[in-house]
């Protein structure tokens, strides 16, 4: 009889328990909505659902690194990794995999570089994929720097203000803790 409820009202209550554990995510009641997002997992997981099962799990996952509960979390992360991988879903095995390096971290820094490897592996990849065009970003000049290089250029006004960049040139948090894992001297 309980199966036949799960299915009847699996849906409806799994779809109720994951909004209220981010609401109570959200106002900081981390305890309080690990419960809620765990149960909304185990029913998706019941009802076959793998992208609502991989949402409820990272933010489980997300809420045991920052308690500090390495062993859950990183068993919470390899389950979104999974599912992730399941749904062919890039980017979202590269969150699970720096979740997981994350929480990896928690207990040994040394350990947790095989797998900020394997998202940084990731990245590289997804970026590759990325459209050209879409990978340049301008960053304004500072006013000290456009009054110099209108000196430079006799007041010509034809030259923009702006300088462009590769988003290859611009690091992100993972590949500055890449470089500092590959130089021990320098602080993440």
């Amino acid at each position: 009889a309980l199966l036949v409820q799960t299915e009847r009202f699996g849906t409806g209550l799994a779809q109720s328990l994951r909004p209220l554990g981010e609401v109570l995510f959200a106002l900081g009641l981390h305890d309080d909505a690990l419960p809620y997002l765990q149960e909304a997992a185990l029913l998706f997981a019941q009802l076959e659902d793998p992208a609502a099962e991989a949402e409820a799990w990272s933010r489980t996952a997300a809420i045991l690194t920052l308690a500090g509960r390495s062993a859950d979390a990183q068993e919470a992360w390899v389950r979104v990794q999974r599912l992730r991988e399941q749904l062919g879903d890039m980017h979202g095995q590269l969150v699970a995999l720096e979740g997981l390096a994350r929480a990896i971290r928690l207990e040994s820094p040394g350990a947790s570089v095989p797998a900020f490897e394997s998202a940084l592996a990731l990245a590289s990849t997804l970026a590759s994929k990325r459209p050209a065009t879409s990978s340049t970003v301008s960053i304004s000049k500072s006013p000290s720097a456009i009054r110099g290089s209108k000196k430079r250029r006799g007041n010509n006004n034809s030259a923009p203000a702006t300088s462009h960049i590769r988003s290859s040139q611009v690091c992100s948090p993972l590949q500055r803790y890449w470089r500092a894992s590959r130089n021990p001297g320098s602080s993440v």
